[in-house]
């Protein structure tokens, strides 16, 4: 249902459900899930949710990335892959949450290059990508497409590059996402 457009966000009440089924049927569709002990706990949720799919501005977004030849790239968020028509797809299609105006998506990349001789040019293509969306009004629209193109430094240039911040902050994000799943999944293994 994902691939046509259609998220799920679920809804845990009390404790007799399968709070592991439930997080990853949300974090699959592109959804959310939530917690409740009574029907109450959930009203809020339930309304934001609502409020949220009338202010939506960017439905279906898809993330759609091509690897230059000799590089490979590694997606290092939990976003959903969309199936090729084959297993040697050139593009991979990544399923990102819906949007509303001001809001923000990202996703990370980790890229090695494979050869050797890539270092010798003076800039690499490292990979491109496009995404595309629905609009408010339905109608499909798609960027254009944007290259990553990084220069060749040597090892001391290299080696006096400051961190980015940003990117820093979303590896933290990231890491602590997984320490809260590793948890989780500790914490339902303890019976």
């Amino acid at each position: 249902a994902s691939e046509d457009g259609i998220s799920t966000s679920t809804y845990g009440l009390g404790n007799g459900f399968n709070e592991e089924l439930m997080i990853h049927m949300a974090e699959r569709s592109g959804g959310n899930s939530y917690y409740g002990e009574t029907a109450e706990d959930l009203i809020e949720p339930f309304e934001q949710e609502f409020e949220l799919l009338q202010a939506l501005t960017h439905k279906n977004v898809l993330l759609k990335i091509k690897a230059s030849k000799d590089v490979e790239v590694t997606l290092m968020n939990q976003l959903y892959k969309i199936r090729g028509n084959s297993e040697k797809e050139e593009v991979a299609s990544y399923k990102m949450k819906s949007m509303t105006h001001g809001t923000e998506a990202w996703a990370l990349f980790r890229f090695e290059i494979k050869s050797a001789s890539s270092a010798s040019e003076e800039q690499i293509k490292i990979f491109e990508f496009k995404v595309s969306y629905d609009n408010q009004d339905g109608k499909k629209e798609e960027s254009e497409t944007v290259q990553f193109i990084l220069p060749t430094l040597s090892p001391k240039a290299y080696g006096d590059l400051a961190e980015d911040r940003l990117v820093r902050k979303k590896m933290l994000e990231l890491e602590a996402a997984r320490i809260q799943a590793e948890a989780r999944t500790a914490a339902l293994n303890l019976d």
